[in-house]
């Protein structure tokens, strides 16, 4: 079609492959140690890329930071915590704002950190939007386990539901209970593409490595010429985003999972699960999760 075609024309443009590098040179200990205290990053590291809806290039690094201080954004001096009060809209991606600085799709990153159980991170942007990599969230999770992780004396923040909650919207709904860890079942369905899939996942700092982070993101080819008319996905190409049609996958493209499109959707679930600032032990199921519904959720539970 002629919008993948178009998408086919933007591969070309040179976008700089994700650069990640570390800042300091202590011998790094592994994501994978405890995780029953808080924990930073060891080593500061850097990663520079395009976001994928302004196509503007930021350079994002990442430092280590105290114990009970959270995740926390700086943009043009401001410090925007990764908390849900913060959070300016979820239109195609979750965007988070404070004193008139913001920062956008910023999914991706938190998810990682959630699914690594990095609790405290100072994280320096120079520009709007958070790099979109490979379309996953592969780099920022291999860029964490290669700076190392410290593990800090601080008992982590911990939330689950004290009752089940649930949230609707349209076809889409989820359903959130107390457990003692973080698993979400979600599924999804777009008939119109003859797509249906589901996975259950078990969050621990191993299952997200090989399960979800390398999971990328997707758009439907129909979509792009919308999507460029409002100003969005300015940096969308066939190396960052899986792009779909009515004759299925772009013939150029080829999937990491059979079910890859579900275990993005739990890469979001996650990321947007940070912005209750602490690590989340529920039990989520989840019928066509987007962010909206996620965020609408947790709203929810801090109401409960």
């Amino acid at each position: 079609s002629s919008c993948a075609a178009l998408f086919k024309e933007r591969a070309k443009d040179a976008f700089l492959p994700a650069e990640v590098k570390s800042i300091w040179g202590l011998k790094p200990v592994s994501a994978l140690s405890s995780i029953h205290k808080q924990r930073t990053i060891q080593n500061a590291f850097r990663v520079e890329g395009y976001g994928i809806h302004t196509g503007q290039k930021a350079v994002v690094q990442l430092l280590p930071a105290p114990m009970n201080s959270g995740r926390t954004f700086i943009r043009q001096r401001v410090r925007i915590p990764a908390h849900l009060e913060n959070l300016h809209s979820s239109q195609r991606a979750t965007i988070l704002q404070k004193e008139g600085s913001s920062v956008q799709t910023v999914e991706h990153l938190l998810s990682a950190l959630q699914g690594l159980f990095i609790d405290n991170v100072d994280i320096h942007i120079d520009g709007p939007e958070l790099p979109i990599l490979d379309g996953s969230s592969r780099v920022w999770a291999q860029a964490i386990e290669t700076a190392g992780v410290d593990v800090q004396s601080a008992e982590p923040n911990i939330w689950s539901p004290n009752r089940p909650l649930s949230c609707q919207m349209g076809s889409a709904s989820m359903q959130c209970d107390p457990d003692n860890q973080l698993q979400i079942e979600a599924d999804i369905d777009f008939s119109n593409y003859n797509i249906r899939q589901r996975h259950h996942f078990s969050l621990t700092p191993q299952n997200y490595l090989q399960e979800i982070a390398p999971a990328r993101t997707f758009g439907f080819a129909e979509e792009y010429a919308y999507l460029k008319r409002n100003q969005l996905a300015l940096g969308a190409s066939l190396s960052n985003v899986l792009v779909l049609s009515q004759s299925g996958l772009h013939p150029e493209q080829a999937l990491r999972f059979p079910n890859e499109l579900v275990r993005h959707k739990i890469l979001d679930v996650i990321g947007d699960l940070a912005l209750l600032n602490c690590r989340t032990h529920a039990r989520i199921r989840a019928q066509r999760p987007g962010h909206s519904l996620t965020h609408n959720l947790l709203k929810r539970s801090l109401m409960s």
